[in-house]
């Protein structure tokens, strides 16, 4: 296999590297898959870079648009969870999710545990949500308790749920934190600290709108939250890759050449996005049907064999 090469790969391409990826594939297996199915003779370095660099992207399109966008606004409960674990040894992850969605609403990523990197997974939570909770459950460490009430105030119910002796363990956030430590645990390249936060928010992600939960009736936390993402694909990672990419990056306005208006598209809304591309698709579906059958019409005409016909 010749490696060093650079090739450019379309969306649907880096969809299924994140999908198997984030499903627990190493990268030298999905470099293998690509050589056979693709024959593309990507190296798997490559493949990581191309991982953190498309990861990186969808994670800015969505804390952008969850906090600014009316048109991704989640639809949360009055309950939250939070708690702190450490998927390595270095590494810190506080989260912040709803107990009615099952939807993480804030994560902080830092080298310890301590109240700042609490205060902005609470901070965080707080701007995605659009609201505070009616309810907060968290286990005995006074880093949250300390953080939950100088950014969410004191007008809030703070439950503190702890077994004598031992931390953790209290809510089922644990699940989600379980999530995260298995798949970090598995990983023997993330070495560097900025590709493992980038790693990391990439898990969330995946988790919030890859990831059907049967605790939730088996969909994903972002259908549950009522988010006007469609799935237009049976691989999450290309809608989300669609959105960071295309959304709302067609907007000029009609141009007059040659004295006539040229009629252009601008988009307003996730609706209209989501319309454009539904549109778009079932179009190529049509015409390579027709291409299809116009081909087997043409085959029995002359008395070939469809099978004959490339």
């Amino acid at each position: 296999m010749r490696f060093g090469t650079r090739y450019s790969l379309n969306l649907e391409q880096m969809a299924r590297i994140l999908r198997d990826f984030y499903e627990g594939k190493s990268l030298r297996r999905i470099a293998y898959d690509f050589r056979d199915d693709y024959g593309i003779p990507i190296s798997p370095p490559t493949i990581y870079r191309r991982i953190i660099s498309s990861v990186a992207r969808v994670d800015d399109f969505l804390s952008y648009r969850l906090k600014r966008d009316p048109d991704f606004l989640v639809s949360v409960g009055g309950v939250w969870e939070a708690d702190g674990t450490f998927p390595r040894r270095d590494l810190s992850l506080i989260s912040v999710r709803d107990l009615t969605t099952a939807f993480a609403l804030g994560n902080s990523i830092s080298k310890s545990e301590n109240q700042v990197s609490a205060e902005r997974a609470f901070r965080e939570a707080k701007e995605i949500a659009h609201r505070k909770p009616e309810k907060l459950r968290i286990d005995g460490n006074p880093a949250l308790y300390k953080a939950a009430r100088k950014v969410l105030g004191n007008d809030i119910c703070i439950e503190v749920k702890k077994k004598v002796g031992v931390m953790g363990a209290n809510t089922s956030i644990e699940g989600f934190n379980s999530i995260i430590k298995s798949r970090i645990r598995r990983m023997r390249g993330v070495h560097s600290w900025e590709a493992s936060k980038i790693i990391i928010r990439g898990l969330i992600i995946d988790y919030n709108f890859a990831r059907p939960s049967e605790v939730i009736g088996g969909i994903t936390p972002a259908e549950k939250a009522k988010l006007h993402i469609r799935r237009l694909f049976s691989n999450a990672w290309l809608t989300l890759l669609d959105l960071a990419f295309n959304y709302k990056r067609k907007t000029r306005m009609p141009k007059f050449q040659c004295g006539q208006a040229r009629p252009a598209w601008k988009q307003t809304s996730i609706k209209d996005f989501i319309e454009r591309d539904f549109t778009f698709y079932k179009r190529a579906v049509q015409t390579a049907l027709a291409d299809f059958l116009s081909l087997h019409e043409e085959a029995f005409f002359a008395g070939a064999s469809p099978r004959s016909v490339e």
